[in-house]
């Protein structure tokens, strides 16, 4: 099992203590977790860096870091006592937009057979929010105009220190480059040119408590931020996340953070099945962690509840790596998911003795598995306001 840790491709490691793989390793599977570099480091684009590339790309640092390590892996677990036929990838956050993308990679194919991606949030976005290679080099020149550089070799000269100081406010993602990512990952799942495996793919019911979204604090802003976004559409919007208060937008706006982190596994797991004979299991996790007051600064404003990132803990049976109070239900949360989690990269599919039932799901029977006061599988959460986003996105990708 190979993880691939978030943290919005601009923080984190692999080394922190909730990654640690040993709780998984005891159920009888060797786990890998690694860095890779990260913002500037990761996936700066520049022309002058893409001229010097064979392939006429550049920018995706990060995932060819990605890619290295899962070759490394497959060249080398045997060593470990793995099975390089039989790797599993999983990642959460920005780990799982990097799932979502190593899938619409063609450099990937064959080196793995099961995918889990946990609260995937930008894999799938509009053709105006998506990054093109020509948009991610002008992007780079702004970089050597903040760091009052004129060339690659006086950029290079520069500390990593220094770097990272000009560059720590402006975002850096993966783009569509033309090699590691030939297309939109929306369009290559469409056309069913992913590396299609059987997968995991989830959400949180409370993604928008951290992820901060983007609520203005009055319900006008709202109304109006969101009809510049959907236009003649908006109506529409508006019936599945009213704005008619204050109050009432606040409740959209986290609303529309759990749909917008849920629409993404659902778009992901009807795709890869609709072509070729893999599964696909969707959850859905709304158990709130016991966190104390004041270990989060967002608490002192909301609560936090099934909060972006929460299930972690529970997927590597790492509990104790925080201080907070467990209590036996999530213990036993944690025995669950765990089990699914390593039962499924041994055989591609979650189910085990002593295990509720998880159906798998495809475009047409949209079920899923919760993960919260009780396990239980059901029809996907909130139809309506899914179905809205993934047909607003479809037909954006129809007139691009």
């Amino acid at each position: 099992m190979v993880y691939i840790h978030g943290g919005g491709f601009r923080v984190v490691s692999g080394s922190e203590g909730f990654f640690d793989g040993e709780a998984l390793a005891k159920q009888g599977v060797i786990v890998v977790t690694f860095n890779y570099r990260l913002g500037a480091f990761g996936f700066f684009a520049h022309p002058e860096l893409t001229r010097e590339s064979d392939r006429h790309a550049s920018g995706n640092y990060g995932l060819a870091d990605q890619i290295a390590a899962l070759r490394w892996v497959q060249k080398n677990i045997a060593a470990f006592g793995g099975d390089p036929k039989r790797i599993t990838i999983f990642g959460q956050s920005a780990g799982a937009d990097s799932v979502c993308y190593l899938l619409a990679s063609p450099l990937t194919k064959g080196l793995y057979i099961h995918a889990i991606a946990e609260s995937i949030v930008d894999c799938f976005v509009s053709p105006e929010e998506e990054t093109r290679l020509p948009a991610a080099e002008q992007a780079g020149g702004k970089l050597l105009s903040d760091a009052k550089v004129s060339s690659l070799a006086e950029l290079r000269a520069m500390s990593a220190a220094d770097l990272l100081k000009v560059s720590g406010q402006t975002t850096f993602r993966p783009i569509i480059d033309g090699y590691i990512l030939p297309a939109s990952p929306y369009s290559i799942f469409f056309h069913g040119d992913e590396n299609r495996v059987d997968l995991i793919a989830g959400s949180n019911r409370d993604e928008g408590t951290l992820l901060g979204g983007r609520f203005p604090g009055q319900a006008s802003v709202f109304v109006e931020q969101m009809r510049e976004k959907y236009g003649e559409r908006a109506d529409a919007f508006l019936k599945v996340f009213p704005a008619n208060s204050d109050a009432q937008s606040k409740d959209s706006n986290y609303a529309l953070w759990r749909d917008e982190v849920a629409v993404q596994a659902r778009i992901a797991t009807s795709q890869i099945t609709s072509f070729g004979k893999v599964k696909a299991f969707r959850y859905y996790f709304s158990h709130k962690p016991p966190i104390p007051r004041g270990m989060f600064r967002e608490q002192a404003t909301h609560e936090l509840g099934a909060f972006h990132s929460a299930e972690l803990e529970y997927v590597f049976h790492n509990l104790d790596t925080r201080p907070y109070d467990w209590s036996d239900e999530d213990r036993r949360l944690a025995d669950t998911m765990s089990a699914y989690w390593v039962n499924f990269a041994k055989s591609g599919n979650p189910n085990g003795s002593g295990l509720p039932y998880w159906p798998d799901t495809d475009a047409r029977n949209d079920v899923l598995m919760e993960f919260g006061d009780k396990l239980q599988a059901h029809p996907g959460i909130d139809k309506a306001a899914l179905d809205f986003l993934e047909s607003s996105l479809a037909k954006q990708h129809v007139r691009e």
